[in-house]
């Protein structure tokens, strides 16, 4: 007896969206999770040097759930990043927690005021989709 075709939980595409500038060639590789971004600080802020996309969580793949995380992040004068507030949740504990636990692992060029590190905060929506 021959087992017919299996089939695979869809794969999740994250794609990087920011009004400001092309997406950085981290996030552009990856081409699979969608974020926006809004900037407030020194107008030198510069963009991120390391910022990989949150992995797609697998019980969320596994039960087709979609959906998008508003988070406000504080980049420090070193360049380090956390999440300062989930601004908008996505309803779903693992969606919202992979974008926490991506976002601490994230290094950004420091931004500088008269040539002094200075922190800054910013807003980005993550939003996960499952291609069809």
């Amino acid at each position: 007896m021959t087992a017919g075709p299996r089939s695979c939980p869809p794969v999740p595409r994250i794609t990087l969206r920011t009004p400001k500038a092309p997406p950085d060639p981290a996030v552009r590789a990856a081409a699979t999770t969608a974020a926006t971004d809004w900037e407030t600080g020194p107008a030198t802020a510069t963009p991120p040097a390391s910022t990989p996309p949150p992995a797609y969580p697998s019980d969320a793949r596994r039960r087709n759930i979609e959906g998008s995380v508003l988070v406000e992040l504080a980049i420090a004068r070193d360049g380090s990043c956390e999440v300062r507030r989930v601004v908008e949740s996505s309803g779903f504990v693992s969606l919202d927690e992979a974008v926490e636990k991506t976002v601490v692992q994230w290094k950004y060029r420091p931004a500088d005021v008269d040539g002094r590190p200075e922190s800054f905060t910013k807003r980005l929506r993550f939003t996960f989709r499952l291609s069809r």
